[in-house]
Order: C-alpha cells, then structure tokens, then sequence
C-alpha cells in the first residue's frame, strides 16, 4: 500500500464513525504514514510518542495514550513491542487493508455528483446557450464597470519620485539657514570664551608633581619613593619636549605617564634600595667573585 490507500482507508473510516473519530486521531494517524513514508515503508518502525505529540500539538500524554489506544483497537495500528514510558519509543506496524475501497464516503460522493448533473440535465441545448449568453454578458458589465470605478481614483504616478538617484543627490548638504543655525547652537552650548585654551607642558608637569593622588597611587603600585616619582615625572616630560607633544588634557597627559612609568620602571636608581638584605648580600658577593675571577661561594654570603 501507497500513502493514498492508507489515508483513503482512514477517511473511509472517519466518515463511517464520526461520533468517535476527532481531529487528533486523524492527525496521529496521518504522522505514522508519512513517519513509515519517511523511513521508506518498513514493516516496523519506530514511533516515539513525543515526536506525535509535537506534530499535532498535543500537550498531555494521557490525550495522545488514549487516541494512540483507539487506533490500535480500530485495527489502523499493530503494536509490536510496546514502549516502557512515555520517553522511550514503540515499535509499530502499519495495517494494510486488501479490502474494496468502496464505502459510504464514495457512495455518498457519487451520490452527490448523481444529483448534481440531474440538475443540469434539466437545461435542454437551448436554455443551455441562453444561460451561458445571460452570464457573459453580466460579467462583461461588471468587469466594464469595476474598471470605470477604479479609473476615477487611480492618480498618475510622479515621475520626479521614480528618477534614479544620482552621484550629486547622495551628497546631500542641509540650507545654508540650517548650517547657520547648527552653528549659532554649537556656540551657545560651548562658548569659545569660555573653553580653556590648552596648558604647557611646563604647566601639566607642575600639576602633575602637586597630584597627590597620583603620587601616592603610583609609589604604592610601583613601589617607589615619593623623590623616584618627582624624578620620573621630570625625565617623562623631557622626553615629550623633545618629541614636542601637545597633550589633549590633563587627564590625557596623567594616562600617558602612568603607561610610561609601568615601562620605566627598571631605570629607577632607588628600587634596589628597597631590596631585602639576603638580595643585597647576594648581589655584592656575585660583584666581589666577578672581579675576582671566582666562583662564588657560602663563605662569600656570610661576608
């Protein structure tokens, strides 16, 4: 059997049995054969429940066990090995039906199509041609009339708005009156009088020398004296004045020393002073045995 012959048996079915048969079931039913459809007509598959059940929008399993129970006992479905929960898949067969497919929906189908050219063979040829005539010109006029009505509202297009853009048009520019108001605005929320020109870096270094935030911040994470600070802030703006910087600010002129500091940091003549004393004693013998051409020794860390 092809898809057709089981969705023929089923509506078959349906049509015989409409006070049992509901949506759901025709939805189930029509998800297996085009499941079996899909793993190329096997005689058994698998048919997980939550797959069924996300198909037809089902959100209770109890609803779907109940449908899925109808059709096994109407014979559509076989049960080959039930599934142990509602997680886990059951293994199914499709019924075939060898059975004449001729039941009360074809019988009433061909019932209906009977009294339907009954109807029209009441029209002789000549009624025919009069019925056909009456109705082409009936809508003739409507679609004469349709056209008329449509005509009076219908406004010619504007072919200003339809010509391409060009290179000049994309390059738009506001009015002059616009730019002068833009700018008489810009003045007001910033006045040039009142912007303070920018500092010297003779000026930026006396604040940076007075910061005593920045000091104390910069002793602390580099573990410097406050006499290494004053001589790193003299030997960082040397270094912009002979590459003639212009600092932006003072906060931009703070970050660039803190950066350049954290570099410098090795060519501070105190750090050394802040070593412990087995440092100490160790680098001074390492001095002694190198002038001495020895190796160094225990005896020599003890000095």
């Amino acid at each position: 059997m092809n898809s057709y012959e089981f969705t023929r048996a089923w509506f078959d079915f349906a049509f015989e049995n409409t006070d049992v048969v509901s949506g759901n079931h025709t939805g189930v039913y029509l998800w297996n054969v085009e499941l079996n459809n899909r793993l190329g007509w096997v005689k058994k598959f698998a048919s997980p429940a939550s797959q069924a059940m996300m198909a037809n929008g089902i959100k209770s399993y109890n609803t779907y066990k109940k449908i899925f129970s109808d059709l096994v006992q109407w014979g559509f479905i076989e049960v080959v090995q039930e599934s142990k929960n509602q997680h886990s898949a059951c293994i199914i067969a499709l019924s075939n039906f060898d059975k004449a497919l001729d039941n009360a929906l074809d019988k009433a189908l061909t019932t209906h199509l009977t009294k339907q050219g009954d109807a029209l063979s009441f029209f002789d040829n000549a009624d025919a041609e009069h019925l056909t005539t009456h109705l082409t010109t009936h809508l003739q006029r409507t679609v004469q009339s349709t056209c008329q009505s449509s005509s009076s509202i219908i406004k010619p297009i504007n072919q200003q708005t339809n010509k391409p853009i060009n290179e000049e048009e994309k390059d738009f520019s506001p009015p002059s009156f616009v730019r002068d108001e833009l700018d008489e605005l810009r003045k007001k929320i910033d006045p040039p009088e009142l912007r303070a020109a920018p500092l010297t870096l003779d000026e930026y270094e006396v604040k940076l020398t007075e910061n005593r935030g920045l000091l104390e911040t910069t002793c602390m994470s580099l573990k410097i004296s406050e006499e290494s600070f004053r001589k790193a802030v003299k030997k960082f703006f040397a270094d912009k004045r002979a590459v003639n910087h212009q600092a932006k600010n003072e906060q931009d002129i703070t970050q660039h020393f803190m950066n350049w500091s954290r570099k410098r940091l090795w060519e501070e003549p105190d750090v050394g002073d802040k070593k412990g004393k087995l440092t100490k004693s160790v680098e001074a013998a390492a001095r002694t045995a190198s002038r001495s051409d020895k190796f160094l020794t225990f005896d020599d860390l003890n000095q």
